[in-house]
């Protein structure tokens, strides 16, 4: 009797099974508009980028499915980039006390994904503009300032990533990207990402 519970829990567990991938299988083709969030650790990269510590922020945004393997994005996201302690950054005569960097990317791009029930690889190329914000409050020969600033860069974000889905509408996201910031005067040109986060189909 204990075997045959056994044996008809497993074969309902397995029909389950099936009747949830068969769902996501049929989903992955029917979705129009998919919604993401991410959260990522950020690393800044280029002329000076050994005075930042590793940041941290979050991505978002919406895909707009054109055909099964094409959908575009529009996205946005915040990241925070703070510099290393304050004893590695301090000289003789001048001194950081804060120092803070705010970053704002405002893409839109192009993505190619590989359909798949349980695991979907994708590529993307987003551009757009990059909103950077420096807050520097500092002491030259005792005599302390405060500086704030804003920029706006124009930047290519290339991306790699896959989509696991867990049921008809949520999927697990992860991905990489790299954001190219198009100007050499600066203490960094370039943001590296690792992210991870949940999709979600709106229809």
């Amino acid at each position: 009797m204990k075997t045959r519970s056994i044996l008809f829990s497993l074969m309902l567990l397995c029909v389950s099974y099936y009747g949830t991938s068969q769902e996501i299988s049929q989903n992955k083709l029917s979705w129009k508009t998919q919604a993401y969030f991410t959260a990522n650790g950020v690393k800044a990269l280029g002329n000076s980028d050994d005075i930042y510590s590793i940041g941290y922020g979050f991505n978002g945004g919406v895909f707009l499915r054109q055909s099964e393997n094409l959908s575009f994005s529009v996205n946005t996201g915040y990241y925070f980039i703070p510099t290393k302690k304050e004893s590695e950054l301090q000289t003789f005569f001048f001194e950081f006390s804060t120092w803070q960097e705010q970053i704002i990317p405002i893409t839109g791009g192009v993505h190619w994904r590989t359909e798949g029930a349980s695991f979907q690889p994708y590529a993307g190329l987003d551009a757009g503009l990059l909103i950077r914000y420096i807050s520097l409050n500092s002491s030259f020969l005792g005599l302390t300032s405060y500086i704030f600033d804003r920029q706006i860069y124009f930047v290519v974000t290339p991306k790699v990533g896959f989509n696991v889905p867990i049921s008809s509408q949520w999927g697990i996201d992860m991905n990489v990207q790299y954001t190219r910031v198009f100007v050499d005067d600066m203490q960094w040109n370039g943001l590296l990402n690792a992210n991870l986060g949940l999709t979600y189909n709106l229809d």
